[in-house]
């Protein structure tokens, strides 16, 4: 199992109810290979504070390695970055638990910084919620 934990209380109730069923972290082989060998995960809402709780277990539904521009989102598939159709940066945005690909952008610019946001890679896991 791999577990993610989430900061913001705003995402639980997203989470429990599946619109929010993925999540965008910075891409680092270590994860990468744990991810594509595990699949299950357990979602946690500020897992290692005193006021922190389990959200849900989840099954890995996918994983895609991305790059975040102003512009839009781009997907990476070995030696070759396309951008994402409008429709499906508005999917993207829309299940990581964002209205649209703008508010998700300027949110990881003022999590991470403009520079990481748009420098690295991004490693998008999607879920279903286990039963």
């Amino acid at each position: 199992m791999v577990a993610f934990s989430f900061s913001e209380e705003n995402f639980v109730i997203p989470i429990l109810s599946g619109r929010k069923n993925q999540t965008t972290r910075p891409l680092t082989t270590a994860r990468l290979k744990q991810l594509q060998h595990n699949n299950g995960l357990q979602l946690y809402y500020q897992q290692r504070s005193k006021n922190g709780f389990k959200i849900s277990d989840a099954l890995k539904t996918d994983l895609l390695i991305i790059k975040l521009k102003h512009e839009g989102p781009y997907i990476v598939d070995g030696n070759c970055t396309l951008p994402f159709p409008q429709d499906k940066a508005a999917e993207l945005a829309r299940r990581d638990g964002f209205s649209n690909y703008r508010e998700m952008f300027n949110w990881f610019v003022n999590r991470y910084g403009p520079e990481k946001t748009t420098d690295d890679l991004w490693l998008v896991v999607r879920w279903r919620l286990a039963k």
